[in-house]
């Protein structure tokens, strides 16, 4: 599961947390998809997730769709 944090860049400072189950085989994709969605909407923001799966292994993505920065580490 991960913890997520939604930062809207484009109505002033809104931030929304939400819990999203993944896989991390394709959570990378995922995210890209998620950021192409917003900039094909003119949507400008920074989102932010920590994920620990069963085994208590941690993963962090991220992106920016004002930079089209995404990444998993």
């Amino acid at each position: 599961m991960c913890w997520c944090e939604n930062v809207q860049l484009s109505f002033g400072t809104f931030n929304l947390k939400t819990c999203i189950p993944y896989k991390t085989s394709t959570f990378q994709e995922r995210l890209k998809k998620q950021m192409e969605i917003i900039k094909k909407s003119n949507g400008r923001e920074e989102f932010k997730c920590t994920c620990s799966n069963k085994k208590g292994k941690t993963i962090k993505g991220r992106y920016n769709s004002v930079t089209g920065e995404v990444k998993v580490e």
